[in-house]
């Protein structure tokens, strides 16, 4: 018995490129997918484990720097003085960080306020994401010895 197909072999070869590249965009979707399912069930077992806020902030930003392939971030609150405390900030934010005090950076020097970008985000309650941060009408710039910014993205949590 034969089957007769009208394609040409070059028409195969495009439908079968095309079948292989939607499967491909489909597992990668799912790689994602299983990515924050995996960061949301760490945070949650910090969480459970009733561990201090440090900890909690530490796992978000570990999360969040991974799921985004960010280099460095940090997660703050707003204190009742309505400043900016530090909860957690990344490791290679420390290390490229050339600011006068590290260590003393947990109590800010005088008023740590909310403004800028970030500010922003805050005041807004709503994320955001540019990817020329200094550009933008809201950046305040970096203070002398920050790290570079060339992405920026905030997202304001309401406890």
């Amino acid at each position: 018995m034969t089957i007769s197909n009208n394609r040409s072999a070059d028409e195969s070869a495009t439908l079968v490129q095309k079948r292989i590249a939607e499967l491909e965009k489909t597992n990668k979707k799912l790689r994602r997918r299983n990515l924050v399912l995996e960061g949301i069930n760490r945070i949650f077992n910090i969480v459970v484990q009733d561990k201090t806020e440090e900890d909690l902030g530490n796992e978000c930003l570990s999360v969040a720097l991974e799921l985004t392939d960010s280099q460095f971030g940090f997660v703050n609150l707003v204190g009742d003085d309505g400043l900016l405390h530090d909860i957690a900030i990344s490791e290679m934010g420390w290390e490229q960080c050339l600011m006068y005090d590290k260590t003393g950076h947990r109590r800010p020097p005088g008023s740590f306020v909310v403004h800028g970008l970030y500010g922003n985000v805050i005041s807004s309650e709503k994320s955001f994401f540019t990817n020329d941060p200094l550009s933008h009408p809201d950046s305040i710039g970096v203070p002398p010895g920050h790290p570079l910014l060339t992405s920026f993205l905030g997202v304001s949590l309401k406890s």
